[in-house]
Protein backbone atom coordinates (compact mmCIF):
# COMPACT_ATOMS: atom_id res chain seq x y z
CA UNK A 1 0.00 0.00 0.00
CA UNK A 2 2.66 2.09 0.74
CA UNK A 3 4.41 1.98 -2.69
CA UNK A 4 0.49 2.47 -4.08
CA UNK A 5 0.36 5.96 -2.18
CA UNK A 6 3.85 7.07 -3.12
CA UNK A 7 2.84 6.16 -7.06
CA UNK A 8 -0.08 8.29 -6.76
CA UNK A 9 2.23 11.42 -4.96
CA UNK A 10 4.38 11.55 -7.53
CA UNK A 11 1.56 11.68 -10.38
CA UNK A 12 1.10 14.88 -8.34
CA UNK A 13 -2.22 14.09 -6.83
CA UNK A 14 -1.84 14.63 -3.17
CA UNK A 15 -4.65 11.86 -2.02
CA UNK A 16 -5.69 8.64 -2.11
CA UNK A 17 -8.51 6.88 -0.51
CA UNK A 18 -8.77 3.09 -0.66
CA UNK A 19 -11.03 0.20 1.28
CA UNK A 20 -9.26 -2.58 2.60
CA UNK A 21 -10.42 -6.01 4.27
CA UNK A 22 -8.65 -7.39 7.47
CA UNK A 23 -9.15 -10.59 9.11
CA UNK A 24 -9.21 -10.97 12.61
CA UNK A 25 -10.83 -13.66 15.30
CA UNK A 26 -13.15 -13.11 17.63
CA UNK A 27 -13.12 -15.62 20.50
CA UNK A 28 -11.86 -18.32 18.13
CA UNK A 29 -14.26 -17.15 15.44
CA UNK A 30 -12.68 -15.54 12.27
CA UNK A 31 -14.22 -12.35 10.86
CA UNK A 32 -13.38 -9.52 8.20
CA UNK A 33 -13.11 -6.18 9.35
CA UNK A 34 -13.47 -3.64 5.96
CA UNK A 35 -11.52 -0.23 6.60
CA UNK A 36 -11.51 3.42 4.38
CA UNK A 37 -8.10 4.51 4.69
CA UNK A 38 -7.61 8.17 3.35
CA UNK A 39 -4.17 9.42 2.72
CA UNK A 40 -2.91 13.38 2.26
CA UNK A 41 0.34 14.36 1.54
CA UNK A 42 1.53 17.22 3.83
CA UNK A 43 5.05 17.97 2.20
CA UNK A 44 6.69 17.23 -0.73
CA UNK A 45 9.52 19.62 -0.43
CA UNK A 46 11.21 17.76 2.65
CA UNK A 47 13.23 14.71 2.08
CA UNK A 48 10.75 12.62 4.04
CA UNK A 49 7.49 13.56 3.09
CA UNK A 50 4.89 13.93 5.68
CA UNK A 51 1.64 11.80 5.04
CA UNK A 52 -1.55 12.09 7.21
CA UNK A 53 -3.12 8.96 7.41
CA UNK A 54 -6.68 8.34 8.24
CA UNK A 55 -8.21 4.71 9.04
CA UNK A 56 -12.01 4.51 9.18
CA UNK A 57 -14.29 1.50 10.35
CA UNK A 58 -16.58 0.89 7.49
CA UNK A 59 -17.75 -2.69 8.14
CA UNK A 60 -21.19 -1.81 9.44
CA UNK A 61 -22.06 0.43 6.64
CA UNK A 62 -20.38 -2.23 4.22
CA UNK A 63 -22.90 -5.27 5.77
CA UNK A 64 -26.17 -2.47 5.77
CA UNK A 65 -25.29 -2.04 1.73
CA UNK A 66 -24.55 -6.46 0.86
CA UNK A 67 -28.56 -6.37 3.03
CA UNK A 68 -29.85 -3.50 1.15
CA UNK A 69 -28.66 -5.45 -2.25
CA UNK A 70 -30.42 -8.53 -1.02
CA UNK A 71 -33.03 -6.74 0.03
CA UNK A 72 -33.16 -4.43 -3.69
CA UNK A 73 -32.61 -8.54 -4.98
CA UNK A 74 -35.57 -10.17 -3.12
CA UNK A 75 -38.14 -6.52 -3.62
CA UNK A 76 -37.30 -7.12 -7.73
CA UNK A 77 -37.86 -11.00 -7.59
CA UNK A 78 -41.78 -10.79 -5.59
CA UNK A 79 -42.35 -7.54 -7.76
CA UNK A 80 -41.62 -9.09 -10.92
CA UNK A 81 -43.16 -12.38 -10.34
CA UNK A 82 -46.51 -11.03 -8.03
CA UNK A 83 -49.79 -12.18 -8.80
CA UNK A 84 -50.69 -8.43 -8.54
CA UNK A 85 -50.64 -5.78 -10.96
CA UNK A 86 -47.38 -3.77 -9.57
CA UNK A 87 -46.47 -0.29 -10.86
CA UNK A 88 -43.51 2.08 -9.98
CA UNK A 89 -43.43 5.50 -10.86
CA UNK A 90 -41.10 8.44 -10.70
CA UNK A 91 -42.17 11.26 -8.05
CA UNK A 92 -43.01 13.63 -10.59
CA UNK A 93 -45.42 10.84 -11.75
CA UNK A 94 -43.78 9.11 -14.90
CA UNK A 95 -43.83 5.26 -15.09
CA UNK A 96 -40.72 3.84 -14.56
CA UNK A 97 -41.36 -0.12 -14.42
CA UNK A 98 -44.41 -2.58 -14.14
CA UNK A 99 -44.28 -6.39 -13.59
CA UNK A 100 -46.21 -8.86 -16.02
CA UNK A 101 -48.95 -9.07 -14.00
CA UNK A 102 -49.66 -5.20 -14.97
CA UNK A 103 -48.34 -5.41 -18.53
CA UNK A 104 -51.15 -8.44 -18.87
CA UNK A 105 -53.97 -6.82 -16.75
CA UNK A 106 -53.74 -3.67 -19.15
CA UNK A 107 -52.99 -5.83 -22.31
CA UNK A 108 -49.51 -4.50 -23.04
CA UNK A 109 -46.53 -6.62 -24.57
CA UNK A 110 -43.87 -4.57 -22.76
CA UNK A 111 -43.35 -1.41 -20.37
CA UNK A 112 -41.17 0.28 -23.72
CA UNK A 113 -44.63 1.04 -24.57
CA UNK A 114 -45.80 2.87 -22.05
CA UNK A 115 -42.85 5.12 -21.19
CA UNK A 116 -44.25 8.46 -21.49
CA UNK A 117 -47.67 7.39 -19.38
CA UNK A 118 -47.71 10.02 -16.30
CA UNK A 119 -49.64 8.98 -13.46
CA UNK A 120 -51.29 12.39 -12.59
CA UNK A 121 -52.95 11.94 -16.64
CA UNK A 122 -54.67 8.87 -16.10
CA UNK A 123 -58.13 9.94 -16.46
CA UNK A 124 -59.51 7.43 -13.91
CA UNK A 125 -57.51 9.22 -11.23
CA UNK A 126 -59.73 11.04 -8.93
CA UNK A 127 -59.88 14.45 -8.95
CA UNK A 128 -58.97 16.01 -5.27
CA UNK A 129 -56.24 12.31 -5.37
CA UNK A 130 -53.32 14.29 -6.56
CA UNK A 131 -53.03 16.33 -3.79
CA UNK A 132 -52.81 13.80 -1.08
CA UNK A 133 -49.91 12.07 -3.25
CA UNK A 134 -48.06 15.03 -3.32
CA UNK A 135 -48.45 15.49 0.51
CA UNK A 136 -47.87 11.81 0.84
CA UNK A 137 -50.90 10.54 1.34
CA UNK A 138 -51.98 6.60 0.68
CA UNK A 139 -54.75 6.68 -1.68
CA UNK A 140 -56.92 4.01 -2.26
CA UNK A 141 -59.82 3.90 -4.55
CA UNK A 142 -62.43 1.78 -7.22
CA UNK A 143 -62.92 2.96 -10.75
CA UNK A 144 -63.91 1.35 -14.04
CA UNK A 145 -60.92 1.23 -16.58
CA UNK A 146 -62.72 1.67 -20.07
CA UNK A 147 -59.97 0.48 -22.60
CA UNK A 148 -62.22 2.28 -25.40
CA UNK A 149 -61.25 5.24 -23.85
CA UNK A 150 -57.39 5.08 -23.50
CA UNK A 151 -57.53 4.06 -27.03
CA UNK A 152 -59.32 7.14 -27.82
CA UNK A 153 -56.98 9.43 -25.70
CA UNK A 154 -54.15 7.64 -27.33
CA UNK A 155 -52.19 7.00 -24.06
CA UNK A 156 -51.15 3.57 -24.92
CA UNK A 157 -51.30 1.06 -27.19
CA UNK A 158 -53.52 -2.03 -25.59
CA UNK A 159 -54.74 -5.36 -27.37
CA UNK A 160 -57.69 -5.81 -24.71
CA UNK A 161 -61.18 -3.88 -25.15
CA UNK A 162 -64.50 -3.17 -23.26
CA UNK A 163 -63.67 -2.71 -19.47
CA UNK A 164 -62.60 -4.15 -16.26
CA UNK A 165 -63.47 -3.21 -12.82
CA UNK A 166 -60.34 -2.27 -10.42
CA UNK A 167 -59.21 -0.89 -7.46
CA UNK A 168 -56.40 1.07 -6.99
CA UNK A 169 -53.66 1.72 -4.14
CA UNK A 170 -51.17 4.48 -4.03
CA UNK A 171 -48.61 5.31 -1.96
CA UNK A 172 -45.55 7.36 -1.86
CA UNK A 173 -41.77 5.28 -1.72
CA UNK A 174 -40.84 7.52 1.02
CA UNK A 175 -42.85 10.06 2.78
CA UNK A 176 -40.17 12.17 3.83
CA UNK A 177 -38.65 13.15 0.48
CA UNK A 178 -41.11 11.17 -2.13
CA UNK A 179 -38.64 9.89 -4.37
CA UNK A 180 -41.53 7.83 -6.49
CA UNK A 181 -44.96 6.23 -6.21
CA UNK A 182 -45.51 2.75 -5.91
CA UNK A 183 -49.10 1.32 -7.12
CA UNK A 184 -51.05 -2.05 -6.40
CA UNK A 185 -53.93 -2.34 -9.01
CA UNK A 186 -56.33 -5.22 -8.35
CA UNK A 187 -59.05 -6.67 -11.00
CA UNK A 188 -62.02 -6.89 -9.03
CA UNK A 189 -64.55 -7.17 -11.75
CA UNK A 190 -65.66 -10.78 -11.06
CA UNK A 191 -66.39 -9.45 -7.83
CA UNK A 192 -68.33 -6.88 -8.68
CA UNK A 193 -70.27 -8.59 -10.67
CA UNK A 194 -70.86 -10.69 -7.71
CA UNK A 195 -71.95 -8.29 -5.78
CA UNK A 196 -74.31 -7.25 -8.67
CA UNK A 197 -76.11 -10.40 -8.66
CA UNK A 198 -76.40 -10.62 -5.31
CA UNK A 199 -77.52 -6.52 -5.45
CA UNK A 200 -80.34 -7.78 -7.87
CA UNK A 201 -81.36 -11.00 -6.34
CA UNK A 202 -82.24 -9.15 -3.65
CA UNK A 203 -83.88 -6.67 -5.54
CA UNK A 204 -86.01 -9.46 -7.12
CA UNK A 205 -86.33 -11.78 -3.45
CA UNK A 206 -88.14 -8.05 -2.34
CA UNK A 207 -90.23 -7.76 -5.49
CA UNK A 208 -91.48 -10.90 -4.86
CA UNK A 209 -91.94 -10.36 -1.38
CA UNK A 210 -93.95 -7.43 -1.91
CA UNK A 211 -95.53 -9.26 -4.67
CA UNK A 212 -97.13 -11.96 -1.96
CA UNK A 213 -97.64 -9.64 0.62
CA UNK A 214 -95.11 -11.88 3.01
CA UNK A 215 -94.00 -10.95 6.15
CA UNK A 216 -90.42 -12.29 7.66
CA UNK A 217 -89.14 -13.05 10.58
CA UNK A 218 -85.13 -14.28 11.54
CA UNK A 219 -85.16 -16.41 14.69
CA UNK A 220 -82.29 -16.58 17.32
CA UNK A 221 -83.26 -20.03 17.92
CA UNK A 222 -80.24 -20.53 21.08
CA UNK A 223 -81.24 -16.88 22.61
CA UNK A 224 -85.13 -16.29 21.76
CA UNK A 225 -84.54 -12.88 19.76
CA UNK A 226 -86.52 -12.52 16.76
CA UNK A 227 -86.77 -9.66 14.01
CA UNK A 228 -90.28 -9.30 12.19
CA UNK A 229 -90.73 -6.96 9.56
CA UNK A 230 -93.00 -4.54 9.24
CA UNK A 231 -95.23 -6.14 6.81
CA UNK A 232 -95.14 -9.14 9.45
CA UNK A 233 -96.60 -6.62 12.17
CA UNK A 234 -98.57 -4.99 9.36
CA UNK A 235 -100.77 -9.01 8.85
CA UNK A 236 -101.53 -9.26 13.03
CA UNK A 237 -102.54 -5.50 13.19
CA UNK A 238 -99.30 -3.56 14.90
CA UNK A 239 -96.39 -1.68 14.21
CA UNK A 240 -93.27 -3.39 14.78
CA UNK A 241 -91.86 -0.85 17.56
CA UNK A 242 -95.22 -2.35 19.35
CA UNK A 243 -94.23 -6.19 19.54
CA UNK A 244 -91.06 -7.80 21.73
CA UNK A 245 -88.76 -8.58 19.87
CA UNK A 246 -88.78 -12.01 20.95
CA UNK A 247 -90.29 -15.60 20.49
CA UNK A 248 -92.85 -14.97 22.85
CA UNK A 249 -94.39 -12.25 21.22
CA UNK A 250 -95.23 -15.21 17.98
CA UNK A 251 -96.22 -17.66 21.48
CA UNK A 252 -99.08 -14.97 22.75
CA UNK A 253 -100.22 -14.63 19.25
CA UNK A 254 -100.84 -17.92 18.13
CA UNK A 255 -104.00 -19.53 18.74
CA UNK A 256 -103.21 -22.40 21.56
CA UNK A 257 -104.86 -25.27 19.73
CA UNK A 258 -102.20 -24.50 16.46
CA UNK A 259 -99.61 -23.61 18.66
CA UNK A 260 -99.54 -27.27 19.63
CA UNK A 261 -98.94 -28.57 16.48
CA UNK A 262 -96.88 -25.89 14.73
CA UNK A 263 -93.88 -26.81 17.74
CA UNK A 264 -94.48 -30.59 16.66
CA UNK A 265 -93.76 -29.15 13.03
CA UNK A 266 -90.76 -27.61 13.89
CA UNK A 267 -89.44 -30.19 16.39
CA UNK A 268 -89.97 -32.55 13.10
CA UNK A 269 -87.58 -29.61 11.14
CA UNK A 270 -85.44 -29.47 13.91
CA UNK A 271 -84.66 -33.03 13.84
CA UNK A 272 -84.52 -33.17 10.29
CA UNK A 273 -87.34 -35.48 9.48
CA UNK A 274 -88.70 -32.36 6.91
CA UNK A 275 -86.40 -29.77 4.38
CA UNK A 276 -88.74 -27.24 5.43
CA UNK A 277 -91.29 -25.96 8.32
CA UNK A 278 -94.39 -25.49 6.78
CA UNK A 279 -97.90 -24.73 8.94
CA UNK A 280 -101.00 -23.00 9.12
CA UNK A 281 -101.97 -21.09 11.55
CA UNK A 282 -104.31 -18.80 13.41
CA UNK A 283 -102.67 -15.63 15.26
CA UNK A 284 -104.75 -12.97 17.29
CA UNK A 285 -105.20 -9.47 15.43
CA UNK A 286 -104.64 -6.55 17.26
CA UNK A 287 -108.79 -5.88 17.26
CA UNK A 288 -109.36 -9.03 18.78
CA UNK A 289 -110.24 -11.43 15.35
CA UNK A 290 -108.34 -14.56 14.48
CA UNK A 291 -106.15 -14.26 11.36
CA UNK A 292 -105.28 -17.37 9.43
CA UNK A 293 -101.29 -17.32 8.71
CA UNK A 294 -99.16 -19.61 6.29
CA UNK A 295 -96.22 -19.98 8.15
CA UNK A 296 -93.14 -21.38 6.61
CA UNK A 297 -89.44 -21.44 7.43
CA UNK A 298 -86.25 -22.95 7.47
CA UNK A 299 -82.92 -23.30 9.60
CA UNK A 300 -80.20 -21.53 8.15
CA UNK A 301 -78.07 -22.01 10.51
CA UNK A 302 -76.61 -24.98 13.05
CA UNK A 303 -74.18 -25.01 16.12
CA UNK A 304 -71.50 -27.00 16.46
CA UNK A 305 -73.10 -29.78 18.47
CA UNK A 306 -75.66 -29.74 15.26
CA UNK A 307 -78.57 -27.63 17.29
CA UNK A 308 -80.56 -25.04 15.18
CA UNK A 309 -78.90 -21.80 15.75
CA UNK A 310 -80.45 -19.44 13.55
CA UNK A 311 -83.90 -19.85 11.09
CA UNK A 312 -85.63 -17.16 8.36
CA UNK A 313 -88.75 -16.99 7.27
CA UNK A 314 -92.52 -16.07 5.91
CA UNK A 315 -95.25 -15.38 7.30
CA UNK A 316 -98.13 -14.79 4.63
CA UNK A 317 -101.94 -14.23 5.59
CA UNK A 318 -104.32 -16.73 3.96
CA UNK A 319 -107.53 -15.54 5.84
CA UNK A 320 -109.47 -15.15 2.71
CA UNK A 321 -108.17 -18.61 1.02
CA UNK A 322 -109.27 -20.19 4.36
CA UNK A 323 -112.31 -18.47 4.05
CA UNK A 324 -112.68 -19.64 0.36
CA UNK A 325 -112.11 -22.99 1.48
CA UNK A 326 -114.19 -23.44 4.32
CA UNK A 327 -117.05 -22.12 1.99
CA UNK A 328 -116.23 -25.02 -0.89
CA UNK A 329 -116.17 -27.40 2.19
CA UNK A 330 -119.36 -26.41 2.99
CA UNK A 331 -121.09 -26.55 -0.43
CA UNK A 332 -119.59 -29.64 -1.00
CA UNK A 333 -121.48 -31.18 1.96
CA UNK A 334 -124.46 -29.85 1.22
CA UNK A 335 -124.32 -30.63 -2.29
CA UNK A 336 -123.41 -34.56 -1.36
CA UNK A 337 -126.73 -33.93 1.24
CA UNK A 338 -128.86 -32.57 -1.73
CA UNK A 339 -127.46 -35.72 -3.89
CA UNK A 340 -128.23 -38.31 -1.30
CA UNK A 341 -131.35 -36.73 -0.94
CA UNK A 342 -132.07 -36.94 -4.40
CA UNK A 343 -131.73 -40.52 -4.62
CA UNK A 344 -133.41 -41.22 -2.01
CA UNK A 345 -136.36 -39.19 -3.47
CA UNK A 346 -135.94 -40.60 -6.88
CA UNK A 347 -135.58 -44.55 -5.40
CA UNK A 348 -139.00 -43.67 -3.18
CA UNK A 349 -140.76 -42.25 -6.61
CA UNK A 350 -139.74 -44.97 -8.34
CA UNK A 351 -141.00 -47.91 -6.03
CA UNK A 352 -144.33 -45.63 -5.82
CA UNK A 353 -144.52 -45.57 -9.68
CA UNK A 354 -143.41 -49.23 -10.37
CA UNK A 355 -146.30 -50.61 -8.43
CA UNK A 356 -149.61 -49.31 -10.63
CA UNK A 357 -147.24 -49.41 -13.07
CA UNK A 358 -146.43 -53.10 -12.86
CA UNK A 359 -150.46 -53.37 -12.65
CA UNK A 360 -150.79 -51.55 -16.23
CA UNK A 361 -148.34 -53.37 -17.69
CA UNK A 362 -150.54 -56.60 -16.62
CA UNK A 363 -153.56 -55.71 -17.54
CA UNK A 364 -151.95 -54.21 -21.10
CA UNK A 365 -150.70 -57.92 -21.48
CA UNK A 366 -154.00 -59.65 -20.90
CA UNK A 367 -156.15 -57.01 -23.15
CA UNK A 368 -153.56 -57.46 -25.61
CA UNK A 369 -154.13 -61.67 -25.98
CA UNK A 370 -157.88 -60.50 -26.50
CA UNK A 371 -159.29 -63.64 -24.39
CA UNK A 372 -162.98 -63.05 -24.80
CA UNK A 373 -162.46 -61.56 -28.68
CA UNK A 374 -164.57 -58.69 -28.00
CA UNK A 375 -161.35 -56.30 -29.33
CA UNK A 376 -161.36 -55.09 -32.63
CA UNK A 377 -158.16 -54.73 -34.62
CA UNK A 378 -158.34 -50.79 -33.43
CA UNK A 379 -158.31 -51.55 -29.61
CA UNK A 380 -155.47 -54.14 -30.09
CA UNK A 381 -153.24 -51.96 -31.30
CA UNK A 382 -154.22 -49.57 -28.79
CA UNK A 383 -153.39 -51.91 -26.11
CA UNK A 384 -150.64 -53.19 -27.69
CA UNK A 385 -149.07 -49.53 -27.56
CA UNK A 386 -149.95 -49.16 -24.28
CA UNK A 387 -148.26 -52.25 -23.07
CA UNK A 388 -144.79 -51.73 -24.93
CA UNK A 389 -144.82 -47.80 -23.23
CA UNK A 390 -145.51 -49.11 -20.01
CA UNK A 391 -142.57 -51.51 -20.63
CA UNK A 392 -140.33 -48.77 -21.65
CA UNK A 393 -141.18 -46.89 -18.91
CA UNK A 394 -140.76 -49.60 -16.36
CA UNK A 395 -137.60 -49.99 -17.89
CA UNK A 396 -136.85 -46.50 -17.16
CA UNK A 397 -137.53 -46.74 -13.44
CA UNK A 398 -135.83 -49.54 -12.98
CA UNK A 399 -132.52 -47.57 -14.09
CA UNK A 400 -133.02 -44.78 -12.10
CA UNK A 401 -133.69 -47.36 -8.95
CA UNK A 402 -130.60 -48.64 -9.72
CA UNK A 403 -128.25 -45.21 -10.32
CA UNK A 404 -130.30 -44.27 -6.83
CA UNK A 405 -129.42 -47.45 -5.05
CA UNK A 406 -125.72 -47.24 -6.45
CA UNK A 407 -125.01 -43.19 -5.50
CA UNK A 408 -126.97 -44.27 -2.28
CA UNK A 409 -124.74 -46.95 -1.61
CA UNK A 410 -127.15 -49.58 -1.33
CA UNK A 411 -126.13 -51.56 -4.11
CA UNK A 412 -124.68 -54.74 -3.09
CA UNK A 413 -122.13 -56.53 -5.15
CA UNK A 414 -122.67 -60.22 -4.64
CA UNK A 415 -120.08 -62.03 -6.02
CA UNK A 416 -120.65 -65.70 -7.20
CA UNK A 417 -118.88 -68.68 -9.21
CA UNK A 418 -119.76 -68.04 -13.17
CA UNK A 419 -118.10 -69.34 -16.34
CA UNK A 420 -117.65 -66.39 -18.18
CA UNK A 421 -117.86 -67.80 -21.69
CA UNK A 422 -121.25 -69.66 -20.96
CA UNK A 423 -122.21 -65.83 -19.54
CA UNK A 424 -121.26 -64.45 -22.77
CA UNK A 425 -122.77 -67.13 -25.06
CA UNK A 426 -126.06 -66.99 -22.91
CA UNK A 427 -126.28 -62.41 -23.46
CA UNK A 428 -125.28 -63.13 -27.07
CA UNK A 429 -128.04 -65.52 -27.10
CA UNK A 430 -130.86 -62.78 -25.71
CA UNK A 431 -129.79 -60.12 -28.45
CA UNK A 432 -129.09 -62.05 -31.22
CA UNK A 433 -133.12 -61.54 -32.50
CA UNK A 434 -132.33 -57.84 -32.96
CA UNK A 435 -128.86 -58.41 -34.61
CA UNK A 436 -131.03 -60.65 -37.10
CA UNK A 437 -133.78 -58.23 -37.61
CA UNK A 438 -130.68 -55.71 -38.84
CA UNK A 439 -128.55 -58.67 -40.74
CA UNK A 440 -126.03 -57.83 -38.47
CA UNK A 441 -123.24 -60.37 -37.72
CA UNK A 442 -122.39 -61.48 -33.75
CA UNK A 443 -119.35 -63.16 -33.21
CA UNK A 444 -116.99 -64.08 -30.13
CA UNK A 445 -113.86 -64.24 -29.61
CA UNK A 446 -112.50 -65.80 -26.43
CA UNK A 447 -108.77 -65.76 -25.85
CA UNK A 448 -108.92 -67.10 -21.98
CA UNK A 449 -107.85 -70.15 -20.56
CA UNK A 450 -109.66 -69.66 -17.86
CA UNK A 451 -113.36 -70.38 -17.50
CA UNK A 452 -114.95 -69.87 -13.88
CA UNK A 453 -114.48 -67.00 -12.09
CA UNK A 454 -115.79 -65.31 -9.01
CA UNK A 455 -118.14 -62.20 -10.35
CA UNK A 456 -121.38 -60.49 -9.81
CA UNK A 457 -123.49 -62.42 -12.44
CA UNK A 458 -126.38 -60.27 -12.36
CA UNK A 459 -124.25 -57.37 -12.74
CA UNK A 460 -122.02 -58.82 -15.50
CA UNK A 461 -125.29 -59.73 -17.43
CA UNK A 462 -126.16 -56.28 -17.28
CA UNK A 463 -122.98 -54.61 -18.03
CA UNK A 464 -122.64 -56.96 -21.54
CA UNK A 465 -126.14 -56.84 -22.25
CA UNK A 466 -126.30 -52.57 -21.87
CA UNK A 467 -122.93 -52.99 -24.22
CA UNK A 468 -123.75 -55.40 -26.81
CA UNK A 469 -127.50 -54.02 -27.16
CA UNK A 470 -125.95 -50.42 -27.48
CA UNK A 471 -123.80 -52.01 -30.41
CA UNK A 472 -126.64 -53.42 -32.06
CA UNK A 473 -128.94 -49.93 -32.02
CA UNK A 474 -126.06 -47.59 -33.02
CA UNK A 475 -124.75 -50.58 -35.94
CA UNK A 476 -126.12 -50.00 -39.29
CA UNK A 477 -127.98 -53.45 -41.19
CA UNK A 478 -125.30 -56.00 -41.81
CA UNK A 479 -122.69 -54.75 -39.72
CA UNK A 480 -121.00 -56.74 -37.63
CA UNK A 481 -120.32 -56.66 -33.52
CA UNK A 482 -117.32 -59.03 -32.06
CA UNK A 483 -117.27 -59.82 -28.20
CA UNK A 484 -113.11 -60.59 -27.17
CA UNK A 485 -112.96 -62.17 -23.90
CA UNK A 486 -109.06 -62.32 -21.88
CA UNK A 487 -107.58 -62.79 -18.45
CA UNK A 488 -104.60 -62.43 -16.65
CA UNK A 489 -102.84 -62.00 -13.51
CA UNK A 490 -106.91 -61.82 -11.61
CA UNK A 491 -108.13 -59.50 -14.53
CA UNK A 492 -110.83 -60.34 -16.95
CA UNK A 493 -110.86 -57.87 -20.03
CA UNK A 494 -113.93 -57.91 -22.64
CA UNK A 495 -114.31 -55.74 -25.80
CA UNK A 496 -117.44 -55.19 -27.41
CA UNK A 497 -116.70 -53.68 -31.01
CA UNK A 498 -118.97 -52.41 -34.00
CA UNK A 499 -118.87 -51.03 -37.08
CA UNK A 500 -121.41 -48.68 -36.19
CA UNK A 501 -122.06 -44.72 -36.40
CA UNK A 502 -118.80 -43.82 -34.02
CA UNK A 503 -118.92 -41.06 -31.77
CA UNK A 504 -117.16 -37.19 -32.33
CA UNK A 505 -114.17 -36.77 -29.83
CA UNK A 506 -115.54 -34.16 -27.87
CA UNK A 507 -118.62 -36.53 -26.70
CA UNK A 508 -116.06 -39.37 -25.16
CA UNK A 509 -115.60 -37.65 -21.97
CA UNK A 510 -119.67 -37.75 -21.52
CA UNK A 511 -121.12 -40.69 -22.51
CA UNK A 512 -120.59 -41.98 -19.29
CA UNK A 513 -122.58 -39.19 -17.32
CA UNK A 514 -126.19 -40.13 -16.17
CA UNK A 515 -128.83 -38.90 -18.49
CA UNK A 516 -126.51 -37.68 -21.16
CA UNK A 517 -126.22 -39.06 -24.73
CA UNK A 518 -123.83 -38.17 -27.97
CA UNK A 519 -127.20 -36.76 -29.40
CA UNK A 520 -129.45 -35.42 -26.74
CA UNK A 521 -131.81 -33.43 -29.33
CA UNK A 522 -135.70 -34.48 -29.18
CA UNK A 523 -135.76 -35.31 -33.12
CA UNK A 524 -132.54 -37.62 -32.83
CA UNK A 525 -132.46 -41.04 -34.45
CA UNK A 526 -132.00 -43.46 -31.45
CA UNK A 527 -134.20 -43.41 -28.45
CA UNK A 528 -132.47 -43.79 -24.79
CA UNK A 529 -133.01 -42.52 -21.53
CA UNK A 530 -128.78 -41.84 -20.97
CA UNK A 531 -128.49 -43.87 -17.77
CA UNK A 532 -127.38 -47.71 -19.28
CA UNK A 533 -123.57 -46.19 -19.51
CA UNK A 534 -123.72 -44.41 -16.54
CA UNK A 535 -125.01 -48.32 -14.95
CA UNK A 536 -122.58 -50.12 -17.01
CA UNK A 537 -119.72 -47.67 -15.52
CA UNK A 538 -121.00 -48.12 -12.21
CA UNK A 539 -121.07 -51.79 -11.91
CA UNK A 540 -117.85 -51.77 -13.46
CA UNK A 541 -116.08 -50.30 -10.74
CA UNK A 542 -117.48 -52.46 -8.29
CA UNK A 543 -116.19 -55.02 -9.54
CA UNK A 544 -112.26 -52.78 -9.20
CA UNK A 545 -112.45 -52.55 -12.34
CA UNK A 546 -112.44 -49.55 -15.49
CA UNK A 547 -113.98 -48.84 -18.40
CA UNK A 548 -112.95 -46.77 -21.61
CA UNK A 549 -113.60 -46.69 -25.34
CA UNK A 550 -111.88 -45.88 -28.80
CA UNK A 551 -114.13 -44.56 -31.41
CA UNK A 552 -114.05 -42.40 -34.56
CA UNK A 553 -117.15 -41.07 -36.77
CA UNK A 554 -118.12 -43.52 -39.51
CA UNK A 555 -115.67 -46.35 -38.14
CA UNK A 556 -117.15 -47.67 -35.02
CA UNK A 557 -116.76 -47.83 -31.33
CA UNK A 558 -115.26 -50.55 -29.09
CA UNK A 559 -115.72 -50.43 -25.59
CA UNK A 560 -113.75 -52.58 -23.31
CA UNK A 561 -113.78 -53.13 -20.07
CA UNK A 562 -112.26 -54.81 -16.81
CA UNK A 563 -112.96 -56.84 -14.08
CA UNK A 564 -111.06 -57.75 -10.89
CA UNK A 565 -111.85 -61.75 -10.39
CA UNK A 566 -110.83 -64.91 -8.71
CA UNK A 567 -110.10 -68.07 -10.54
CA UNK A 568 -112.30 -71.24 -9.23
CA UNK A 569 -110.11 -74.11 -9.54
CA UNK A 570 -112.48 -77.26 -11.14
Amino acid sequence: MRNTVLDTFETGNPHYMMETTLPFSVDGNEKEMTLLVSTELLSIEEEEPHVLVSILDITERKDMEKELKISEKRFREIYSESPIPIEIYDSEGHLANANTSCLKLFGISDVAEVKDFNLFDDPNLPADTRAQLLAGQTVEYETVFDFELVKKLDLYKTNRSGSIHVNVKISALCTDCIDGYLVHVQDITKRKQAEEKVRQSEERLELALKGTRAGIWDWDVQTGKTYFDERWAEIVGYNPDELKPDIQTWIDLTHPKDYKRAEELLNKHFAGETENYECQLRMKHKNGHWVWIEDRGRVVEWSRDGKPKRMTGTHIDITDRKMAENAIIQSKVLAEQANRTKSEFLANMSHELRTPLNSIIGYSQILNQNPSGNLDEKELKYSHNILNSGEHLLELINSILDISKVEAGKMEYEPERVNLPETIDDIIGLVKPLAMKKSIDIRFINNSAIAKVWVDRVKFKQILHNLLSNAIKFTPEKGEVKIYLSTDDGTAQISVADTGIGIPAEKIEDIFDPFKQVNSSSSREYEGTGLGLALVKKYVEMHDGEIWVESEVGAGSTFTFTLSVKEVKG
